[in-house]
């Protein structure tokens, strides 16, 4: 298993309880590829620095997990088919950063 960390840009014309909902339908795409979810921060609404999708805003998330590399394309495949994510990257994560420690309450 490897640390990893994503920043995911939901839809922003999602109502708080939209959100969750996303939230939830991620934890569900980690459980599918046995990945383990460690931390999810919560951005909140932000402009975008370019349109995705004719959007000019976004609501920003920070997710860190724990996945087997060899999974780690099916996680981004299921990433880029999920119709509420705008946009996705993931990252292998290192020791050396320091996790921001606002968390979103589940």
């Amino acid at each position: 298993m490897r640390l990893y960390e994503s920043v995911v840009i939901l839809n922003p014309h999602s109502t708080e309880e939209q959100v969750r909902g996303c939230v939830a339908k991620l934890e569900e795409i980690f459980k599918k590829y046995d990945a383990k979810l460690v931390n999810k921060v919560d951005w909140g609404r932000k402009p975008l620095g370019f349109h995705i999708q004719k959007q000019a805003e976004g609501f920003y998330m920070l997710v860190e997990f724990e996945a087997d590399p060899a999974k780690l394309s099916e996680i981004q495949y299921a990433f880029r088919l999920a119709d509420f994510i705008l946009y996705s990257s993931i990252f292998v994560k290192g020791k050396s950063h320091a996790v921001p420690q606002q968390k979103i309450s589940a």
